[in-house]
């Protein structure tokens, strides 16, 4: 049970850490104190993904990747594309591909 705890205090220190280094980088303001609204709900998550896992010594870093991931790729959207992510811009994917370098697309299938 301390590990878990561990885990939730790691990931939401992690999280904000992320939030106010993106914010210092071009990122949103405001978005450092609005984690605090958002964290609970995020550490619910967290937590039914470890439980939703075998015991192991991984779980509470396999569960905190795709909610990392999820942040970083919204903030990284924000820094380089000035613009808040909206599920419209999944649809720009084949047009942004079709224009782009070789390396990204061989990325992307990576």
């Amino acid at each position: 049970m301390e590990l878990v705890v561990a885990s939730c205090l790691a990931l939401g220190l992690g999280l904000w850490n992320m939030s106010v280094y993106f914010s210092g980088l071009g990122g949103i303001d405001d978005y450092p104190s609005v984690l605090w609204f958002e964290l609970p709900y995020l550490l619910v998550l967290f937590l039914a993904l470890i439980f939703l896992m075998r015991p192991s010594p991984w779980r509470g870093l396999i569960a905190a990747v795709p909610i990392v991931a999820v942040y970083l790729a919204m903030d990284l959207h924000y820094v380089l594309l000035h613009s808040v992510f909206k599920l419209d811009d999944i649809l720009l994917i084949p047009e942004g591909l079709a224009v782009a370098p070789r390396w990204v697309l061989a990325s992307v299938v990576v």
